[in-house]
């Protein structure tokens, strides 16, 4: 497995942010000191470094499959699939839509964490413990993990949690749990179960640590930095048949230009599950000029029954719409998976597959 792409830094679905904290300052009695550094700075830390590796976490600092499998032995990374719609297609006929419509391969979805470091020094200065901290999430649950580098406990973990669902243009709360964890050690702090329900939704965390008198806050709560524990619930299937969940059912040919074609079974069409704000982005909805010219010419690819014309015809549109939410250059990268899964079904639909 490439690590790289299961662990990448600045991708959506396992991500921890250390953002808006807040220190307090130690107690006086205290006889330690706390800092926070992110693992990819570590090169600047030599003496974290060394403490790392003279506990026996020298695979920390690692890349690739060593990393992934030394990670997976303390805490739960779950290797993502490819969409189960695309389970059912044949590699074969998977590259050769690709190829002919110029997209981009089908791949698992990307890990993406960014990975801080617990530091905890004595008076003077030498490193006397290391915290791993993960805050992940997966198309089941939201977890809160740790890895013990040294031998200290941290003395208490909590926080809230709050889940919200998108409905359309709006964002609905959902649910909010909290928890708190004292003397946390090594392994899972908390995990809470939430399947993905919506066609997309985010966690919204805040998380107090507290270790020696000293106290972090980590918070997600403002600007688009709440946005990146978002998870997608895309999907692709015949039109009927698939649930909107907050969003819209993309024809990937219009109805009235199938109707027009002589193709009344619309429902059975294939369609992609898409939020609301993507669907009225699409060259083919509305009553705009410009709609009703690309649906026009989609009846006349019909006409000629140049399917897989039509069908690049619909993703070259699709690439010229950019991501509204700004995470993806263009609509065409930001479904690719489930448009190479409705072009498939769409072929199979006009008799080509």
């Amino acid at each position: 497995m490439n690590f790289k792409r299961v662990i990448s830094f600045g991708l959506l679905c396992l991500l921890l942010v250390f953002g808006s904290f807040t220190t307090a300052l130690a107690q006086e009695n205290s006889s330690t000191f706390l800092e926070n550094i992110k693992l990819e700075d570590i090169g600047n830390h030599s003496d974290i470094e060394d403490f790392i590796r003279k506990q026996g976490f020298e695979h920390l600092l690692s890349t690739g499959n060593e990393k992934y499998n030394f990670l997976s032995e303390h805490i739960d990374f779950t290797e993502m699939e490819k969409p189960l719609i695309l389970r059912e297609i044949s590699d074969s006929d998977i590259e050769e839509i690709v190829n002919e419509l110029g997209l981009n391969m089908p791949e698992p979805q990307e890990i993406t964490i960014e990975e801080n470091l617990l530091v905890e020094r004595s008076p003077d200065n030498a490193v006397s413990n290391v915290w791993y901290l993960a805050y992940s999430t997966t198309g089941s649950d939201f977890s809160v993990d740790i890895l013990n580098v040294g031998r200290d406990k941290i003395d208490s973990i909590s926080g809230t949690l709050i889940k919200y669902n998108k409905q359309r243009q709006d964002w609905r709360t959902d649910g909010s749990i909290r928890f708190n964890k004292k003397d946390v050690g090594t392994g899972n702090v908390f995990k809470w179960i939430q399947s993905k329900e919506a066609v997309s939704d985010y966690f919204e965390y805040d998380i107090t640590v507290i270790e020696d008198g000293t106290t972090w806050i980590y918070k997600n709560k403002t600007g688009d930095k709440k946005f990146q524990w978002q998870r997608y619930n895309f999907d692709a299937g015949a039109y009927s048949s698939m649930d909107t969940l907050g969003g819209e059912r993309h024809h990937i040919v219009a109805a009235s230009s199938l109707e027009k074609a002589g193709f009344q079974n619309t429902g059975q069409f294939p369609a992609v599950r898409m939020m609301y704000d993507d669907h009225v982005k699409t060259p083919n909805w509305g009553n705009y000029t410009s709609s009703q010219r690309f649906r026009e010419l989609e009846l006349q690819y019909m006409n000629n029954k140049d399917y897989m014309g039509l069908l690049k015809f619909e993703v070259d549109g699709l690439k010229g719409k950019n991501d509204p939410e700004g995470k993806y250059k263009t609509l065409a990268d930001k479904y690719n998976d489930y448009i190479v899964a409705a072009s498939y079904l769409a072929l199979q639909f006009w008799g080509v597959k």
